[in-house]
């Protein structure tokens, strides 16, 4: 199968119960998207605007997603006075597609209310992920080339391999590696909030790290670059510029690491070598 597309518009049929991270009314509807090649990598890409997304590796050849409809801050409606309520809008309208072993999964048309997705992929998968409030992303035990961006929420990716970039507005940005591409520059950034990573200890990087309204913690050995200076010009005072980010380098030096936040403290981490050293 070349193409597979669902038009979720309307309510599945088949009901599952939501764990906590999803809603905790409504239902769950389920979908299984076929792989065009199973025993390929899998890139899947997630854009709502509403809602959360996780996204965990599992045992099979197909992409699960499970998707609940939730209210928003909107509380009880008011009986009429014919005694009639309204009743809440539970279906979830997205647009599922598979092409190539590349998953889509979009809002179709307005969106009414926030949609909290779980969805479940084979390990091997590259995910896209952005969502833009009342939600949050999470991911758990996939290898690939990560992307994460959140407006009003946090970003956590646990036990990961590959590479990540992930940025918020307002929210924490929490990374934890299994495994690093060695090659690969990668960025971890929030508006207001807390950057908190961990690295295998034998990652070799340069380190570019940046909080305007917050102090750097690691417990790597950094070997700390001198800020670069202007000398005198044209008989002025000489003069060494300030530098608001700090640069150092890591096991040697590699690919460039930015961590960055404005309110909010940096911690990188580094995983026992006797557990997590390995790169990719």
């Amino acid at each position: 199968m070349n193409r597979t597309l669902l038009a979720l518009a309307a309510a599945a049929a088949l009901l599952l119960c939501p764990r906590p991270s999803l809603s905790q009314q409504g239902k769950a509807d389920r979908y299984d998207v076929p792989l065009t090649d199973p025993s390929r990598p899998v890139r899947l890409r997630v854009a709502i605007v509403m809602g959360s997304i996780d996204v965990e590796a599992y045992n099979g050849n197909s992409v699960v997603v499970e998707a609940v409809a939730r209210e928003v801050n909107r509380g009880d409606a008011p009986a009429g006075k014919d005694g009639l309520r309204r009743v809440p809008m539970g279906s979830p309208g997205l647009d599922i597609e598979e092409k190539d072993n590349v998953v889509t999964v979009e809002t179709d048309g307005p969106v009414k209310s926030a949609i909290d997705l779980r969805i479940h992929v084979p390990a091997q998968t590259s995910v896209r992920l952005e969502t833009v409030q009342n939600g949050e992303i999470r991911i758990a035990g996939i290898r690939g080339d990560h992307e994460l961006s959140n407006t009003n929420g946090g970003i956590e990716a646990r036990q990961v391999s590959g590479s990540v970039v992930a940025h918020t507005v307002n929210g924490r940005v929490l990374v934890t590696f299994a495994a690093v591409t060695p090659d690969k520059a990668m960025a971890f950034s929030s508006l207001n909030g807390d950057v908190d990573v961990t690295i295998p200890g034998g990652t070799r990087a340069n380190l570019r790290m940046e909080s305007m309204n917050g102090k750097l913690y690691t417990d790597f050995d950094v070997a700390l670059r001198e800020p670069s200076s202007k000398g005198r010009s044209g008989g002025g005072p000489y003069r060494v510029p300030l530098e608001r980010d700090v640069s150092g380098v890591i096991n040697g030096g590699g690919p460039e690491l930015l961590f960055k936040t404005l309110n909010g403290n940096i911690h990188l981490r580094r995983v026992a070598p006797s557990t997590s050293s390995r790169q990719l």
